[in-house]
């Protein structure tokens, strides 16, 4: 009886849920009262995969017509920044960009990858070169930027096909060694391709920041290779200089359209910070005694990144050369500074030990080249630093941070310049220009301290 009673409810629980999940039916009162929906419009758009046309076999897709804002122009591009980052061809391209900049910089080893990745990582890097007409035929990108993401991808694709395989490490006849990528091999001739459409993008109205952020990272791997003097040769020092120069003038232009200029100071850049804290800590390190190979490892690594900085503060137009010059003058004097650590101390003691039979004396080496003197070294580095110091007074575009880290250095050599003995080896004429070079500079540092208290 209870069994009959539990199946009678189940069945009633049932026909109820039926009949209230069950449509209405075609022409009943439900269907009447219901409200509908408003009808959205549709458009028959052609495949994003086979460009601006059709081809044979491709089916037409349907999508939503969105109603065209008056910002959305190709000409005027007001608000049509943010739909890139939400396109699959976008994403594709950068996933690729990304992997391919990985692998060329060295940050994923010697041999990265194996054959088969390799070939598949071409592939990727060859298809995202056929997703950039999509993007350019939807009025997302400009003709010119299309032209420098596709320069870009096929120098990636140069640099991913030198990368070495796994397979390749037995029979490699340098093994460990990482292949030079193709903006360091020459990155005169990387600027100069770059130069004609850079300025075409200068002239835009509204250059798009998503493309700027992968085009400038090249842009600036070449700055830096061009502005380190070890990297560059002597009978390519003018052109590089001119390449730079006006590629570095092009990229403030657009910078300036972006809004990135004057987005954050330079005291508040971490970069400045990093400059900050490392000379401090490289100026603590040179008054200790002794210590140890890995600080003295560690504050020379630092130093690096701390030129870098450098470099990069003076590509955002937050300093100027003659303080770039001056910063990296200062780092250098700090590494001078750092005191060598002890060599290591030999456990085995048997290595000590006097061998028992006498070994023929070594033969007496060559007395050492004449060091110049103290007061010798502190008049070249006056010497040295007058023009910088005399081009930012006239200039009148030094920092105040940038001043206040430099200045006391400066200062201290021209205290002690200005009585000091000049050594008696040199001539009167010598000593004059010792003299007046002392007298120039510390006039510029007075008209620099002047500038200082006047931007404060």
């Amino acid at each position: 009886m209870r069994r009959s009673i539990i199946r009678f409810v189940s069945l009633l629980v049932l026909l109820a849920a039926r009949a209230v999940l069950s449509p209405a039916a075609p022409g009943s009162a439900a269907e009447a009262t219901a409200p509908k929906p408003p009808p959205i419009p549709l458009s028959i758009t052609p495949s994003p995969l086979m460009g601006e046309g059709w081809g044979e076999g491709d089916k037409p897709r349907i999508s939503p017509l969105v109603p065209p804002h008056p910002t959305l122009s190709r000409q005027g591009r007001g608000d049509l920044k943010q739909p890139l980052n939400r396109r699959v061809q976008w994403f594709r391209v950068t996933r690729a960009w990304r992997e391919a900049e990985a692998v060329v910089s060295g940050r994923r080893g010697a041999y990265p990858f194996t054959a088969a990745t390799k070939q598949q990582l071409l592939i990727a890097l060859a298809s995202a070169v056929g997703e950039i007409a999509p993007l350019r035929g939807a009025g997302l990108i400009t003709e010119t930027e299309e032209t420098l993401v596709k320069t870009d991808l096929y120098m990636w694709i140069k640099g991913v096909q030198a990368v070495r395989t796994v397979e390749q490490q037995r029979t490699d006849p340098y093994p460990g060694g990482f292949p030079v990528p193709p903006i360091h091999a020459d990155p005169i001739w990387c600027l100069q391709r770059r130069l004609a459409l850079l300025q075409e993008w200068a002239k835009a109205e509204v250059p798009h920041p998503d493309v700027a952020r992968k085009v400038f990272g090249p842009v600036y791997e070449a700055f830096a290779v061009l502005s380190d003097r070890r990297r560059v040769l002597p009978v390519e020092e003018d052109s590089a200089r001119r390449v730079r120069d006006r590629a570095m003038t092009l990229v403030q232009t657009i910078r300036a359209k972006l809004g990135w200029r004057t987005a954050r100071g330079l005291e508040a850049s971490r970069p400045w910070r990093l400059i900050c804290n490392t000379f401090r800590m490289a100026s603590i390190l040179s008054r200790a005694r002794p210590i140890t190979q890995e600080q003295f490892d560690d504050t020379h690594a630092s130093l690096d990144r701390a030129e870098e900085a450098a470099r990069f503060l003076e590509w955002n137009s937050l300093m100027a050369e003659p303080e770039r010059h001056l910063l990296l003058f200062q780092a250098q004097r700090l590494r001078r500074a750092i005191p060598l650590p002890p060599p290591p101390e030999e456990k085995d003691e048997k290595k000590k030990r006097k061998p028992e039979t006498a070994e023929p004396a070594p033969p007496p080496e060559p007395p050492p080249p004449p060091q110049p003197s103290g007061r010798e070294r502190l008049a070249a580095r006056i010497a040295w630093c007058l023009p910088h110091l005399e081009r930012l007074a006239a200039d009148g575009t030094a920092h105040p941070p940038v001043l206040r880290r430099l200045l006391p250095a400066i200062e201290a050599d021209l205290r002690t310049a200005s009585g000091a003995r000049w050594p008696t080896s040199w001539t009167d004429a010598e000593r004059h220009e010792a003299a007046r070079v002392t007298r120039q500079a510390l006039a510029a540092v007075e008209q620099l301290k002047g500038q200082m208290d006047t931007k404060r």
